[in-house]
């Protein structure tokens, strides 16, 4: 049984894991965004399954690249600042999608899917690695929780 933890720990607990769980569901809206968006962005580039799927390639290229960039980041930065970090990758990498396909830029586009790639990999494995402590500072199972906050964060 866990023990009684001093209010000011248990508030401070509480809201890392808060803050976590909203992560996760960041890591799901994000993922959610640009994919019913495909059918536009084709459109916008006028290009065909071929080309497109080299562009998302290019998510799949970044997100390994932020998997392995996770930990020396975490690391370098602790896990405030790189989780923050990776959050304005992501939201860079989705903004410059959207003027990129505005602006038929297939160049950038491939850019900015490896960027929203890259973020949202580091990401998933610095939320994680956070899930795992919180799981360890509370004695209790929490991953489900958050990782139904990623699903939740999808239509």
């Amino acid at each position: 049984m866990l023990e009684a933890q001093p209010m000011e720990d248990r508030k401070s607990i509480d809201q890392w894991r808060f803050a976590i769980i909203a992560g996760f569901a960041v890591g799901g809206i994000t993922v959610s965004a640009w994919g019913p968006r495909l059918p536009a962005i084709i459109k916008g580039l006028d290009v065909g399954t071929g080309t497109i799927g080299l562009l998302m390639a290019c998510a799949t290229i970044g997100s390994l690249i932020g998997l392995v960039s996770a930990g020396p980041l975490l690391h370098r930065l602790g896990s405030r600042r790189s989780i923050a970090t990776t959050l304005y990758v992501v939201a860079a990498g989705i903004a410059l999608l959207g003027v990129s396909v505005m602006l038929g830029l297939m160049s950038v586009v491939a850019v900015a899917f490896a960027m929203t790639g890259a973020g949202v990999g580091s990401m998933d494995i610095m939320i994680n690695v956070e899930g795992a402590a919180i799981e360890a500072a509370t004695g209790r199972t929490q991953m489900p929780l958050m990782h139904g906050a990623w699903s939740g964060g999808q239509p």
